[in-house]
C-alpha cells in the first residue's frame, strides 16, 4: 500500500511538472511552423467562409490567434473594422474582394520543396512515377502536373532540375486524348511550348512532355517512370 501511494504521488508530481513546463513555454512553442505572408493580389481580399471572427484589427494579434488554432492556415484582418477572420483554406476556394481587409496565408516552406510562383506553388517531387500516377500524386497534394504556360515558369522549373542535377521530369502537357492535339493538364489548348525539335516525334506511344535540364521539352512514354513537377494553387 505504501509503495502504491508513493507511486501515485510521484505520478501526480510528474504531471504537475509537465503542466508547469507547458505553461512556461513561449508562444512559438504552441504555434504551427511556417510564415504567414500577403501580396498585392491579397489586399482588399478575404475568403468567403470564416472558421471564427475575433475582435482585433492588429495583424500580429490575429496571426498569433490563427497560429494556435488547429485548423487555421489563413487570416484576414481589418484595422478599420477591428476584425480578424480565421480561415481553413479549401482547394478551389478563391479570395473575394472586401475592402479594408488584407488576407494573410500560411506559406508552405521552401525547405520542404515548395516555391512560390504568383498565386501557386511549384515543386519537383523526388520520386519516379509514370505520368498517370504522378498526376494522381499531384492531386493528392492539392494540385496538378505543372502546366507550363510561359517562359518564366519554364525557367524556374529548369532551375530546380539544375539544383538537383536531374536530367528530366514530367510536366502537365500531353496529347493522350487526341494524337497531336497537345493540351495542358487543366484541359486547355497548349499556347506555349519549348520543344527540342530533335526529340519531338509524333508517335502514338509518346504522349507526355518532359522538361529537360536544358530547358527544352521532349516527348516521352507516359508509362515510363520519371520525376515530376506539380503546380499547387494557394487557394
Amino acid at each position: 500500500m505504501a509503495l502504491t501511494s508513493t507511486r501515485r504521488r510521484l505520478w501526480i508530481l510528474a504531471l504537475l511538472i509537465v503542466v508547469l513546463v507547458l505553461l512556461l513555454l513561449p508562444d512559438k512553442a504552441w504555434s504551427k511552423p511556417g510564415e504567414y505572408f500577403s501580396a498585392s493580389h491579397l489586399i482588399n481580399k478575404r475568403l468567403p467562409k470564416a472558421l471564427a471572427s475575433e475582435d482585433t484589427g492588429k495583424k500580429d494579434e490575429c496571426q498569433k490567434i490563427c497560429s494556435k488554432h488547429p485548423q487555421c492556415d489563413a487570416f484576414a484582418v481589418s484595422e478599420f473594422e477591428g476584425k480578424c477572420n480565421l480561415y481553413e483554406r479549401v482547394s478551389g476556394t478563391k479570395p473575394v474582394k472586401y475592402n479594408t481587409y488584407t488576407l494573410y496565408v500560411l506559406r508552405r516552406r521552401q525547405e520542404d520543396g515548395y516555391y512560390v510562383f504568383g498565386s501557386d506553388y511549384y515543386r519537383l517531387y523526388l520520386k519516379r512515377l509514370n505520368a498517370l500516377d504522378a498526376a494522381e500524386y499531384c492531386k493528392s497534394d492539392g494540385g496538378s502536373l505543372a502546366a507550363v504556360k510561359n517562359e518564366t515558369l519554364n525557367e524556374k522549373l529548369r532551375n530546380r532540375l539544375l539544383d538537383r542535377t536531374m536530367s528530366r521530369a514530367y510536366i502537365g502537357v500531353s496529347d493522350m486524348k487526341q494524337e497531336e492535339q497537345w493540351v495542358y493538364s487543366d484541359g486547355t489548348p497548349m499556347t506555349y511550348s519549348n520543344w527540342d525539335w530533335n526529340k519531338k516525334w509524333e508517335r502514338e506511344d509518346l504522349d507526355c512532355a518532359l522538361l529537360t535540364i536544358s530547358g527544352k521539352w521532349e516527348h516521352g512514354d507516359c508509362w515510363n517512370k520519371n520525376f515530376f513537377f506539380c503546380l499547387i494553387p494557394m487557394f
